[in-house]
């Protein structure tokens, strides 16, 4: 880190990279870290309390430096070299475009969604010419979910070796997904040094109607998460945000009781029911906010007064041409509230890998109501919930190469205990034969014994299906019991490896009209067995 030079006392928006190295806001009342704020790292305040949050009065993440900004347009080639550096290792100002080798049209982009009332927004950055660049005019601009360019929104911005503010208000909808992008390839290459970008919403109500703080989730908060990579998302752009494990959980200690969460509920389409957010307060069920889109968008959530500790449990997932997710991307906090999040604990790891039983299907709450949930809130640990709707082990393992990177994928996860219950929709979509399931499935405790060597592995048959469904042979002449008897024999030769009876776990008055999933009561059933199976 850089020695301190100077001490900026101030007010109002961050100073520029030469008024010091630590500044005081006197609305706030913090002390931030100038050119030498870490991504991630806390930020001090004065009445003594540490805050997670990083970004204020925004509605996007300030820092260029994340990879949630590193793509451009879903249809360019992924750049070898990054398209923005830090000058000195530190985030405060980054050097965008530092090898001139955007491709045409390209820029820094990151989505973002309009609350509620919002009609209008102040589009902000803080830019000058790099060092060694004569003249660069990058454009400021947002864009709809088709890519086009919103009318009014495009902002020119001629650097000088100095740093200018570049602002503009922008007419825009409510309740609507846009994308901001920093163009920085339009007839011609241009860098430039910025600061963090920000969307101001103009007007709001809840949250919005007053100053707010951002806070960007990020993999390594979040209780019960194994995936760390960025996801995909519907709409302009590849990445929307980190990737998250089902039903992974943002934990954290405030005082607010207004919060807005900003979600990728992108599963809304495919089973609206499952867009929905679980919010526990000390402990308890406090209710669940329900997404109404598959977009981003805002969820308003009204909590109780006093400090308390909130989780924000994520939806499901499920699969429809690809994976569907439901995903936390945001949370928006009132200004000068107690907001801190708690990280995860440490301990052992429970990896359960299925379907959309696994996930809680037809529970009314999932997220809570699931046996995945159940068995969440008795073992000592992280449970990954590493499922999604109609997800099956011909998906993921038709071939040795596609089971050993699935193998490497569970282990990486950290596993004390790998619970596999697979079969049912291998069986129910007519994807393979019993006998060709049972070569893979064999082949793929090997993998994950292999590559997880010190792991329980847990094999679970499928569970019981009723009328209106059936075990009867399918398509391919293969019965529901046919690949219950290719588990069985696979687990037979491996010691290492544990057979779950599944046909026993529940009975037909514990499945849902459907036939093939447990109600509320039956998923609790389902966990009580599991959990004598683990002894916890």
């Amino acid at each position: 880190m850089t020695e301190t030079k100077a001490i900026y006392f101030g007010k109002g928006a961050p100073p520029t990279a030469d008024q010091g190295d630590f500044w005081i806001n006197q609305d706030t009342g913090s002390l931030q870290i100038h050119n030498g704020l870490r991504f991630a790292d806390p930020i001090f305040r004065l009445d003594g309390t540490f805050s997670s949050l990083e970004d204020s009065n925004s509605l996007v993440a300030g820092n260029m430096l994340r990879p949630d900004w590193d793509k451009l347009f879903a249809t360019l080639a992924v750049k070898a070299l990054p398209a923005a550096e830090s000058l000195d290792g530190l985030i405060d100002t980054v050097h965008v475009n530092p090898y001139a080798d955007s491709p045409a049209i390209g820029g820094k982009i990151i989505p973002f969604a309009t609350p509620s009332g919002v009609t209008s927004v102040i589009i902000r950055c803080a830019m000058k010419l790099p060092t060694g660049v004569g003249s660069s005019t990058p454009v400021l601009r947002v864009l709809d979910v088709g890519g086009s360019v919103v009318a009014g929104t495009t902002l020119s911005c001629p650097l000088t070796s100095s740093f200018q503010v570049f602002t503009e208000t922008v007419a825009l909808s409510a309740g609507t997904e846009y994308s901001m992008e920093l163009l920085v390839n339009n007839a011609g290459q241009h860098q430039a040094i910025c600061g963090p970008i920000s969307v101001e919403p103009v007007g709001g109500s809840g949250v919005f109607a007053d100053d707010f703080e951002r806070l960007h989730v990020m993999p390594d908060m979040l209780w019960h998460n194994g995936r760390y990579e960025i996801a995909g998302g519907t709409g302009l752009i590849a990445s929307k945000c980190y990737n998250q494990s089902p039903q992974a959980q943002l934990v954290f200690d405030t005082t607010a009781i207004s919060l807005s969460l900003e979600a990728l509920a992108d599963v809304y389409n495919n089973n609206p029911v499952w867009a929905h957010y679980v919010v526990l307060v000390d402990g308890k069920f406090h209710s669940a906010v329900l997404a109404t889109t598959r977009r981003l968008s805002h969820l308003a959530l009204t909590l109780p007064d006093g400090r308390k500790r909130v989780a924000i449990i994520t939806g499901l997932s499920t699969f429809s041409g690809a994976v569907q997710p439901c995903h936390l991307r945001a949370v928006y906090v009132p200004a000068g509230e107690l907001f801190q999040v708690i990280g995860p604990p440490a301990g052992k790891r429970l990896v359960i890998y299925g379907d959309s039983i696994v996930v809680g299907a037809n529970a009314t709450y999932p997220s809570w109501q699931g046996w995945t949930a159940h068995i969440r809130r008795r073992y000592l640990g992280t449970t990954i919930v590493e499922a999604h709707g109609s997800r099956s082990l011909n998906d993921d393992g038709a071939s040795a190469a596609a089971r050993l990177t699935l193998a490497k994928k569970l282990a990486a996860m950290g596993p004390a205990v790998v619970w596999i219950t697979m079969g049912t929709n291998d069986y129910g979509l007519n994807l393979w034969t019993a006998a060709n399931f049972g070569t893979a499935y064999a082949d793929l405790l090997d993998q994950i014994h292999a590559a997880a060597p010190g792991a329980d592995i847990y094999a679970q048959t499928p569970i019981s299906r009723v009328a209106p469904s059936t075990e009867a042979a399918n398509g391919l002449g293969s019965t529901l019991g046919d690949y219950r008897t290719q588990i069985t024999t696979a687990v037979s030769t491996r010691a290492w490896a544990t057979l779950v009876d599944g046909a026993a776990i529940l009975a037909a008055a514990d499945l849902d009209t459907d036939g093939i999933h447990p109600t509320v009561n039956g998923h609790a059933k389902f966990a009580a067995s599991v959990a004598t199976t683990l002894g916890i």
